[in-house]
């Protein structure tokens, strides 16, 4: 078996979290009921103080991998796939025209970006770190660093890729 990572969308991570999160205390407070331990001295035992590492055996794709529309749509500077389920076909109900495809030679020659979720708010980040909004214009406060998961607000990026704080953002 060999371990792969996989990506799921921010949301949806964010729910199992807090779903995760409150079954876990909801637990924890039968026990030290029924036992008659304190539930601080519980979680402590329990859970322990520092977090612990878990694989995550998965398939080698998503469930979902083959199941979604595969045509592109144009939203302001930025391409992004279709979410919605296909029909045998391999386009929705909307797309069954020919349209423009995710393995089309053209997109595939576009520049990618990794999509971040900070604060609620999604933004796209390209791989030197300039984040964008979902309509592609580049949002000059923010700069990710997506090797470590870093996200620094208050410096803006000119066009030769040197970091500017924020009083020079005000001035261009």
């Amino acid at each position: 078996m060999e371990s792969i990572i996989q990506r799921i969308p921010a949301a949806l991570w964010e729910s199992l979290q807090e779903v995760c999160g409150r079954h876990d205390q909801q637990f924890l407070q039968e026990v030290s009921r029924f036992l008659g331990v304190p539930v601080s001295e519980l979680k402590r035992r329990v859970l322990g103080t520092r977090g612990v590492a878990t694989t995550v055996v998965v398939q080698e794709s998503p469930w979902w991998y083959g199941t979604c529309c595969a045509a592109m749509e144009k939203k302001g500077l930025l391409w992004m796939r279709c979410g919605a389920a296909a029909e045998a076909d391999g386009q929705c109900w909307t797309h069954r025209r020919s349209t423009t495809r995710y393995d089309d030679p053209e997109i595939s020659l576009l520049p990618t970006y990794t999509s971040v979720r900070i604060e609620g708010q999604t933004m796209w980040v390209d791989k030197e770190g300039r984040a964008y909004n979902e309509f592609g214009n580049i949002l000059k406060d923010w700069l990710i660093d997506i090797s470590n998961g870093h996200a620094y607000y208050g410096i803006c990026m000119d066009s030769g890729n040197t970091k500017k704080e924020e009083t020079q953002c005000e001035e261009t």
